[in-house]
C-alpha cells in the first residue's frame, strides 16, 4: 500500500492478489513451488472467496471481509479457525495458546459497548504463538467475533512467524542460567541497568525482519528513566534486540478542585472548580471515595468526627509531587452534618495546580476510555502512579509515561517549557499506557494515538497548546495533511512524532466526515472505533491495516467488502 491516505476501495483490489493465487493454484503445484503456507491460504481463499487477506513482508496481517468461522459461542469459533487455518500463518494449531498479550494474559476481551444494550458488539480472543510451552518473540493473533448468532469470526489480526521444525520445549527454558542472562540484558544498555522482568522466549525476529529461530531470553531492563526491551542469545548472551520504551450519623460532602479548562497550559486558560472524582476522603479512621461527581458520603458514623480529609490518593491514580508539598486538606464539619472541599482553591501556586490538573485529567481520559470500552485490559488496576512536578528525568519541557513503573510523569516549568500537567498532554501520556495495555508497540503508533486520545476527549486537533509558553502556538495539530512514504514514513518526517500525525491525521478528518453527517452522534461513533481498534493493532508501524480494522468495528453484517455504515467517511478520511 503506498499511502495511509487512500480511498478504501484500493483495498479490496490488493486484498484479492490473494483470489488470482488461489486460480494459479488451481492449476496444479510443483514440486518446491509453492509452501505448505501458500497451499494453506489457496484452500482457504477457494473456501472463502468473498474474504480478504492483507500481507505485509509476506507474511499475513489482516483476514476480513466475509465471516470465515462460526460456532456455538466466541470460543467455539475462534478455536474452529485455529485448528482448521493455523497453517495459512506458518505455524501449528498448538502453537497458539489461549493467552492475551496483557500482564494478566487475559483470553477474552470485550470491544465496542452499546450503552443502549449494556452489551459488546464484538469478542477479541488472543492467542499466544509457543513452540514446546516457550512463547515466540511478538507472535500473536486476535480473533475478533461479532456477539451475535452463530458468532461469526470477521477479523483475524496476525504477527506469526513461521518457526518450521525449530525443537525446543519448557526443560530446555528452565536449564538456563537467568542470572548470567539478566546480566547480559543489562550488560547491553549499560550503566547501572537492572532488570525487571525477564523469560525465556523463542526468537525468530521483530517487525519486519524474518531470522532464523533460537532460544533466546527477553528482558524488562531499567537504567534510571529509560526503559529497554532487551532480546539475548540464550546460548552466548548476544544482543538480538533492543527496543526504546520511554505509571451512625451521616456525613455527605463533595470534593471539588480548581483545574485548568479548555486545551492549554495554566498560562493559556482559566481554572474553573470540577469534580473530583474518585478521591478517597477519610473521618476517624473511615474511608469513602467520592463518585463521578466528586460527591461522598460516611453512613452510620458512632460519632461526629471533628475533621474530614482529602488527598489525591484514590481509587484509580495516586498523584505524587516532585516539587512542594503533596496535597492534603482538613475541614471540621458543619451544621447541617456537610463538608466541602475545594483543592487549589488559592489558585496561586503552580504546584498545587499541577496535583490538581493531573490528578483530575488522568481519571477524565480513562472513565472516557471505559464509555466506549468498560472491559478494556488493564484499566481495572488500582493505584496507578501520577508523577508531576518533575525535575529530573526528561525534565523540563517534557512528560513520559512508564510502562515499567506504570506513571504518568509531568515536569515542572523550565527553560521555554510551562508546567507539563494539563488536559492535552495528560490525554497524550495516558494513551501510551492504551497501547501498552492493548500489547502493541509504541513508535510512531504510541506517539500518533496518544494524540488521538487528546482529539477525542477535547474535540480539538491542537495537541498541547501553549508547549512553548505561547498561547497561539500547539505542539502538533492533527488537521494536516501528513502523507505516508514509503521510505521516511511520513512527508511530515520521520521522526517517530512527525510519523504519529500520519493516524492522529486520519482520526480529525474522520472527525470531520462523520460531524457532516451526524452532528449529535460523530463522537460517540468516532470514540468507539478509534478506541477499540487499539485492541487490534500490531508492532509499532502505521499503516494500512489500521483502515482494515476501522472498517470492521464499524461493520454491522459480518463483510466489509459490501460496505459499512460508514464506509464513505472512513474511506474518505483514510
Amino acid at each position: 500500500m503506498q499511502s495511509v491516505h487512500r480511498t478504501v476501495a484500493s483495498i479490496a483490489g490488493a486484498v484479492f492478489i490473494a483470489s488470482g493465487f488461489a486460480a494459479q493454484a488451481g492449476a496444479g503445484f510443483g514440486p518446491g513451488q509453492f509452501t505448505p503456507a501458500d497451499v494453506a491460504i489457496a484452500a482457504f481463499q477457494e473456501a472463502h472467496p468473498g474474504t480478504g487477506i492483507l500481507q505485509h513482508q509476506g507474511r499475513i496481517s489482516r483476514i476480513y471481509g466475509e465471516a470465515f468461522a462460526t460456532g456455538a459461542g466466541p470460543v467455539e469459533s475462534a478455536e474452529s479457525f485455529r485448528q482448521a487455518h493455523a497453517a495459512m500463518f506458518g505455524v501449528l494449531p498448538d502453537d497458539l495458546l489461549p493467552i492475551g498479550p496483557s500482564l494478566d494474559g487475559t483470553f477474552l476481551v470485550p470491544a465496542s459497548f452499546d450503552p443502549a444494550t449494556e452489551s459488546y458488539r464484538f469478542t477479541i480472543l488472543n492467542y499466544t504463538q509457543h513452540r514446546g510451552g516457550v512463547p515466540v518473540f511478538g507472535g500473536q493473533l486476535r480473533l475478533m467475533v461479532r456477539n451475535e448468532p452463530g458468532y461469526p469470526v470477521v477479523l483475524a489480526s496476525a504477527d506469526l512467524r513461521d518457526i518450521g521444525a525449530f525443537d525446543v520445549d519448557v526443560t530446555d527454558a528452565e536449564a538456563l542460567d537467568g542470572k548470567a542472562l539478566d546480566a547480559a540484558a543489562a550488560a547491553a544498555i549499560g550503566g547501572a541497568s537492572t532488570v525487571l522482568r525477564s523469560h525465556a522466549t523463542v526468537w525468530a525476529g521483530a517487525t519486519d525482519e524474518v531470522e532464523a529461530p533460537r532460544l533466546a531470553w527477553q528482558a524488562l531492563v531499567v537504567n534510571g528513566f529509560d526503559e529497554w526491551l532487551v532480546v539475548v542469545d540464550a546460548a552466548n548472551g548476544f544482543e538480538l534486540y533492543r527496543e526504546f520504551l520511554v505509571c451512625f450519623q451521616d456525613l455527605s460532602g463533595a470534593v471539588n478542585g480548581l483545574v485548568t479548562q479548555g486545551l492549554g497550559s495554566e498560562q493559556c486558560e482559566d481554572e474553573v472548580a470540577s469534580p473530583m472524582r474518585y478521591v478517597t476522603v477519610t473521618a476517624d479512621g473511615a474511608s469513602v471515595l467520592t463518585d463521578e461527581n466528586g460527591a461522598f458520603a460516611f453512613t452510620d458514623l458512632a460519632v461526629l468526627p471533628p475533621l474530614v480529609q482529602v488527598t489525591l490518593n484514590g481509587k484509580w491514580f495516586d498523584v505524587f509531587t516532585f516539587g512542594g508539598a503533596d496535597i492534603e486538606l482538613s475541614v471540621a464539619p458543619g451544621d447541617p452534618l456537610a463538608v466541602d472541599f475545594l483543592l487549589n482553591a488559592d489558585n496561586t501556586d503552580p504546584l498545587v495546580r499541577a496535583q490538581v490538573n493531573g490528578y483530575h485529567e488522568a481519571n477524565r481520559i480513562r472513565d472516557y476510555v471505559l464509555n466506549y470500552n468498560p472491559g478494556y485490559p488493564t484499566l481495572q488496576n488500582e493505584d496507578f502512579t501520577v508523577n508531576v512536578n518533575r525535575t529530573d528525568g526528561f525534565c523540563p519541557g517534557n512528560a513520559w509515561y512508564s510502562s515499567a513503573e506504570q506513571s504518568l510523569n509531568f515536569c515542572q516549568e523550565g527553560g521555554n517549557s510551562p508546567n507539563t500537567a494539563w488536559s492535552s498532554v495528560v490525554h497524550h501520556e495516558y494513551g501510551h499506557h492504551l497501547v501498552w495495555a492493548a500489547g502493541s508497540g509504541q513508535g510512531a503508533y504510541g506517539e500518533g494515538m496518544g494524540d488521538c486520545m487528546s482529539v477525542l476527549v477535547l474535540d480539538s486537533p491542537l495537541l498541547g497548546l501553549g508547549f512553548f509558553n505561547n498561547c497561539s502556538q500547539p505542539l502538533r495539530n492533527a488537521d494536516n495533511n501528513c502523507q505516508f512514504q514509503q521510505s521516511g514514513c511520513s512527508s511530515c518526517g520521520s521522526e517517530i512524532h512527525a510519523c504519529g500525525q500520519l493516524i492522529s491525521g486520519c482520526i480529525w478528518d474522520l472527525r470531520e466526515q462523520l460531524y457532516a453527517i451526524d452532528p449529535i452522534g460523530y463522537r460517540d461513533t468516532l470514540s468507539d472505533l478509534t478506541i477499540n481498534s487499539i485492541l487490534l493493532h500490531n508492532g509499532s508501524t502505521i499503516n494500512s491495516a489500521i483502515t482494515v480494522d476501522f472498517l470492521t468495528l464499524d461493520d454491522d453484517n459480518g463483510n466489509i467488502l459490501d460496505g459499512t455504515p460508514h464506509y464513505a467517511q472512513i474511506d474518505a478520511a483514510f
